[in-house]
Protein backbone atom coordinates (compact mmCIF):
# COMPACT_ATOMS: atom_id res chain seq x y z
CA UNK A 1 0.00 0.00 0.00
CA UNK A 2 1.38 3.41 -0.93
CA UNK A 3 1.86 6.14 1.76
CA UNK A 4 -1.03 8.24 0.43
CA UNK A 5 -3.49 5.34 0.63
CA UNK A 6 -2.22 4.38 4.08
CA UNK A 7 -2.68 7.94 5.34
CA UNK A 8 -6.20 8.08 3.94
CA UNK A 9 -7.16 4.75 5.57
CA UNK A 10 -5.74 5.83 8.91
CA UNK A 11 -7.73 9.02 8.68
CA UNK A 12 -11.02 7.24 7.92
CA UNK A 13 -10.48 4.75 10.76
CA UNK A 14 -9.72 7.54 13.22
CA UNK A 15 -13.05 9.26 12.55
CA UNK A 16 -15.26 6.16 12.65
CA UNK A 17 -16.20 6.57 16.31
CA UNK A 18 -16.61 10.35 16.09
CA UNK A 19 -20.13 11.55 15.35
CA UNK A 20 -20.45 14.31 12.74
CA UNK A 21 -23.43 16.66 12.71
CA UNK A 22 -24.14 18.24 9.32
CA UNK A 23 -26.08 21.41 10.16
CA UNK A 24 -28.17 22.89 7.38
CA UNK A 25 -30.08 26.17 7.80
CA UNK A 26 -33.23 26.20 5.73
CA UNK A 27 -35.60 28.90 4.50
CA UNK A 28 -37.47 27.76 1.40
CA UNK A 29 -34.71 25.55 0.02
CA UNK A 30 -36.60 22.55 -1.38
CA UNK A 31 -34.60 22.68 -4.63
CA UNK A 32 -31.25 22.83 -2.90
CA UNK A 33 -32.11 20.06 -0.46
CA UNK A 34 -32.64 17.67 -3.36
CA UNK A 35 -28.94 18.09 -4.14
CA UNK A 36 -27.48 18.61 -0.67
CA UNK A 37 -29.01 15.73 1.31
CA UNK A 38 -28.16 12.96 -1.21
CA UNK A 39 -24.66 14.42 -1.57
CA UNK A 40 -24.09 14.30 2.20
CA UNK A 41 -25.42 10.75 2.40
CA UNK A 42 -23.17 9.59 -0.45
CA UNK A 43 -19.99 11.24 0.87
CA UNK A 44 -20.63 10.19 4.48
CA UNK A 45 -21.27 6.61 3.39
CA UNK A 46 -18.21 6.57 1.15
CA UNK A 47 -16.04 7.63 4.08
CA UNK A 48 -17.79 5.43 6.64
CA UNK A 49 -18.74 8.39 8.85
CA UNK A 50 -21.01 8.21 11.87
CA UNK A 51 -23.29 11.16 11.19
CA UNK A 52 -26.60 12.96 11.50
CA UNK A 53 -28.21 15.72 9.44
CA UNK A 54 -29.73 18.55 11.45
CA UNK A 55 -32.11 20.58 9.29
CA UNK A 56 -32.74 23.88 11.06
CA UNK A 57 -35.85 25.37 9.50
CA UNK A 58 -36.50 29.11 9.69
CA UNK A 59 -40.25 29.16 8.90
CA UNK A 60 -40.14 27.79 5.36
CA UNK A 61 -43.36 28.26 3.39
CA UNK A 62 -42.44 25.98 0.49
CA UNK A 63 -42.15 22.18 0.56
CA UNK A 64 -38.69 22.07 2.17
CA UNK A 65 -39.68 19.96 5.19
CA UNK A 66 -41.66 17.40 3.21
CA UNK A 67 -38.84 17.23 0.67
CA UNK A 68 -36.29 16.48 3.41
CA UNK A 69 -38.51 13.84 4.99
CA UNK A 70 -39.15 12.18 1.62
CA UNK A 71 -35.44 12.18 0.75
CA UNK A 72 -34.56 10.67 4.13
CA UNK A 73 -37.10 7.90 3.61
CA UNK A 74 -35.91 7.13 0.07
CA UNK A 75 -32.28 7.13 1.17
CA UNK A 76 -33.04 5.04 4.25
CA UNK A 77 -31.64 7.63 6.69
CA UNK A 78 -34.78 8.57 8.58
CA UNK A 79 -33.06 7.91 11.92
CA UNK A 80 -30.23 10.28 10.94
CA UNK A 81 -32.44 13.27 10.06
CA UNK A 82 -33.27 15.71 12.86
CA UNK A 83 -35.57 18.58 11.87
CA UNK A 84 -35.75 21.54 14.25
CA UNK A 85 -37.54 24.87 13.91
CA UNK A 86 -36.43 28.40 14.81
CA UNK A 87 -39.19 31.02 14.78
CA UNK A 88 -36.89 34.05 15.05
CA UNK A 89 -35.90 34.97 11.52
CA UNK A 90 -32.19 35.19 10.83
CA UNK A 91 -29.04 33.39 9.75
CA UNK A 92 -27.54 33.43 13.23
CA UNK A 93 -30.69 32.49 15.11
CA UNK A 94 -31.42 29.48 12.90
CA UNK A 95 -27.82 28.28 13.05
CA UNK A 96 -27.70 28.54 16.84
CA UNK A 97 -30.85 26.41 17.02
CA UNK A 98 -29.23 23.86 14.73
CA UNK A 99 -26.01 23.79 16.76
CA UNK A 100 -27.85 23.56 20.07
CA UNK A 101 -29.86 20.56 18.90
CA UNK A 102 -26.94 18.70 17.32
CA UNK A 103 -25.63 15.55 19.00
CA UNK A 104 -22.31 15.24 17.21
CA UNK A 105 -18.76 15.73 18.43
CA UNK A 106 -17.94 17.78 15.34
CA UNK A 107 -20.26 20.20 13.54
CA UNK A 108 -20.09 20.84 9.80
CA UNK A 109 -22.19 23.82 8.72
CA UNK A 110 -23.14 24.67 5.16
CA UNK A 111 -26.04 26.32 3.36
CA UNK A 112 -28.90 24.21 2.01
CA UNK A 113 -28.88 25.91 -1.39
CA UNK A 114 -26.37 23.64 -3.13
CA UNK A 115 -23.58 26.21 -3.31
CA UNK A 116 -21.18 24.20 -1.14
CA UNK A 117 -19.58 20.99 -2.36
CA UNK A 118 -19.64 18.30 0.34
CA UNK A 119 -16.94 16.39 -1.50
CA UNK A 120 -14.63 18.80 0.38
CA UNK A 121 -15.49 17.49 3.87
CA UNK A 122 -12.46 15.17 4.16
CA UNK A 123 -10.19 18.22 4.04
CA UNK A 124 -12.06 19.76 6.96
CA UNK A 125 -11.98 16.60 9.07
CA UNK A 126 -8.28 16.05 8.39
CA UNK A 127 -7.54 19.49 9.84
CA UNK A 128 -9.61 18.65 12.92
CA UNK A 129 -7.56 15.43 13.23
CA UNK A 130 -4.41 17.56 13.03
CA UNK A 131 -5.50 19.49 16.12
CA UNK A 132 -7.39 22.51 14.79
CA UNK A 133 -10.60 23.51 16.58
CA UNK A 134 -12.27 25.30 13.68
CA UNK A 135 -11.82 25.06 9.91
CA UNK A 136 -13.12 27.60 7.40
CA UNK A 137 -13.71 26.85 3.72
CA UNK A 138 -12.01 29.39 1.45
CA UNK A 139 -14.15 29.89 -1.66
CA UNK A 140 -11.61 32.19 -3.30
CA UNK A 141 -8.83 29.61 -3.41
CA UNK A 142 -10.99 26.80 -4.83
CA UNK A 143 -13.06 26.53 -7.99
CA UNK A 144 -15.79 29.17 -8.08
CA UNK A 145 -18.47 28.70 -10.71
CA UNK A 146 -19.24 31.69 -12.91
CA UNK A 147 -21.92 33.97 -11.41
CA UNK A 148 -22.03 31.93 -8.20
CA UNK A 149 -21.08 35.05 -6.20
CA UNK A 150 -22.32 38.56 -7.05
CA UNK A 151 -19.63 40.96 -8.33
CA UNK A 152 -20.05 43.34 -5.37
CA UNK A 153 -19.64 40.54 -2.83
CA UNK A 154 -16.69 38.93 -4.61
CA UNK A 155 -14.59 41.98 -5.39
CA UNK A 156 -15.68 44.62 -2.88
CA UNK A 157 -17.71 43.51 0.14
CA UNK A 158 -16.00 40.28 1.13
CA UNK A 159 -12.40 41.45 0.54
CA UNK A 160 -12.95 44.66 2.52
CA UNK A 161 -14.72 43.03 5.47
CA UNK A 162 -12.33 40.07 5.54
CA UNK A 163 -9.38 42.47 5.42
CA UNK A 164 -10.75 44.49 8.33
CA UNK A 165 -11.13 41.39 10.48
CA UNK A 166 -7.62 40.19 9.63
CA UNK A 167 -6.04 43.55 10.48
CA UNK A 168 -8.09 44.38 13.58
CA UNK A 169 -8.20 40.95 15.20
CA UNK A 170 -4.92 39.51 13.93
CA UNK A 171 -6.36 36.44 12.26
CA UNK A 172 -5.19 35.09 8.90
CA UNK A 173 -8.51 33.79 7.53
CA UNK A 174 -9.11 35.13 4.02
CA UNK A 175 -12.78 34.22 3.51
CA UNK A 176 -14.43 35.54 6.66
CA UNK A 177 -17.96 35.06 5.33
CA UNK A 178 -17.65 31.55 4.00
CA UNK A 179 -20.73 29.55 4.94
CA UNK A 180 -18.96 26.19 5.02
CA UNK A 181 -17.20 25.57 8.31
CA UNK A 182 -16.24 22.77 10.65
CA UNK A 183 -16.02 23.25 14.41
CA UNK A 184 -15.62 21.02 17.43
CA UNK A 185 -18.67 20.82 19.67
CA UNK A 186 -16.78 22.06 22.75
CA UNK A 187 -15.29 24.93 20.78
CA UNK A 188 -18.71 26.06 19.58
CA UNK A 189 -20.06 26.23 23.13
CA UNK A 190 -16.94 28.07 24.29
CA UNK A 191 -17.63 30.87 21.79
CA UNK A 192 -21.04 31.70 23.32
CA UNK A 193 -22.41 33.13 20.05
CA UNK A 194 -25.42 35.46 20.31
CA UNK A 195 -26.13 37.34 17.06
CA UNK A 196 -29.24 36.60 15.00
CA UNK A 197 -28.37 37.97 11.56
CA UNK A 198 -25.72 37.47 8.90
CA UNK A 199 -23.13 39.03 11.22
CA UNK A 200 -23.10 35.61 12.90
CA UNK A 201 -20.41 34.65 10.36
CA UNK A 202 -18.17 37.49 11.54
CA UNK A 203 -19.02 36.86 15.19
CA UNK A 204 -17.82 33.26 14.99
CA UNK A 205 -14.42 34.31 13.59
CA UNK A 206 -13.96 37.26 15.95
CA UNK A 207 -14.93 35.26 19.04
CA UNK A 208 -12.52 32.53 17.91
CA UNK A 209 -9.70 35.09 17.60
CA UNK A 210 -10.42 36.55 21.04
CA UNK A 211 -10.54 33.08 22.61
CA UNK A 212 -7.31 32.07 20.85
CA UNK A 213 -9.02 29.17 19.13
CA UNK A 214 -6.78 27.19 16.78
CA UNK A 215 -8.26 27.94 13.36
CA UNK A 216 -7.28 27.33 9.74
CA UNK A 217 -8.65 27.38 6.18
CA UNK A 218 -9.03 24.80 3.42
CA UNK A 219 -9.80 25.30 -0.27
CA UNK A 220 -13.40 24.61 -1.30
CA UNK A 221 -15.45 24.76 -4.48
CA UNK A 222 -18.38 27.14 -4.75
CA UNK A 223 -21.35 26.53 -7.04
CA UNK A 224 -24.39 28.33 -8.39
CA UNK A 225 -27.20 28.21 -5.86
CA UNK A 226 -30.57 26.54 -6.34
CA UNK A 227 -33.54 28.79 -5.65
CA UNK A 228 -33.59 32.46 -4.67
CA UNK A 229 -30.95 34.19 -2.58
CA UNK A 230 -31.94 35.64 0.81
CA UNK A 231 -28.95 38.01 1.00
CA UNK A 232 -29.48 41.77 1.34
CA UNK A 233 -26.09 43.17 0.31
CA UNK A 234 -26.20 46.64 1.90
CA UNK A 235 -28.11 45.65 5.05
CA UNK A 236 -26.00 42.57 5.70
CA UNK A 237 -22.74 44.41 4.99
CA UNK A 238 -23.65 47.15 7.46
CA UNK A 239 -24.52 44.58 10.11
CA UNK A 240 -21.10 42.99 9.66
CA UNK A 241 -19.39 46.38 9.90
CA UNK A 242 -21.31 47.33 13.03
CA UNK A 243 -20.40 44.07 14.73
CA UNK A 244 -16.73 44.33 13.74
CA UNK A 245 -16.27 47.86 15.08
CA UNK A 246 -18.34 47.23 18.21
CA UNK A 247 -15.90 44.49 19.20
CA UNK A 248 -12.70 46.53 19.02
CA UNK A 249 -11.30 46.71 22.55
Amino acid sequence: MDPVSLHKNEYIMSTNSTKISFILPCLNEEKGLRLVIPEIVFIAGKNNLNYEIVLADNNSTDDSINTAISLAKNLNIESRLNIVTEKIQGYGSVYRTGFNNAKGDIFIMADSDGTYDFNNINNFLKKIDEGYDMVIGNRFSGKMEKKSMPFVNRYIGNPILSGLVRVIFGIKIKDIHSGMRCIKRDTYHKLNLKTNGMEFASEMIIRAAKNKIKITEVDINYRLRSGNSKLKKIRDGLRHLKFIFSNIV
